[in-house]
């Protein structure tokens, strides 16, 4: 049996953590659920959700797509 997938320890995983906190935040005070933020933004929502969990760093261009999707400054989404 396969376990479940681990997540990686990046360096800066604090900081990897609080991003994806902070999407989650932003969507969720949006009202949007994982699939409508993925459609919005063109990107896969287990992408989205491995984002949110911390379990991916995220790229700046990859930040900005999100925050346009969420229709948000990028600001809010760093720390």
């Amino acid at each position: 049996m396969k376990s479940a997938p681990q997540k990686k320890n990046y360096i800066d995983q604090p900081l990897v953590d609080e991003i994806g906190r902070r999407i989650r935040a932003c969507r969720k005070a949006r009202k949007m659920s994982i699939f409508a933020l993925s459609t919005e933004c063109e990107v896969d929502a287990s992408q989205i959700s491995r984002m949110e969990l911390g379990k991916v760093n995220v790229s700046v261009s990859m930040l900005y797509k999100i925050a346009e999707g969420l229709k948000i400054d990028p600001k809010k989404l760093q720390p």
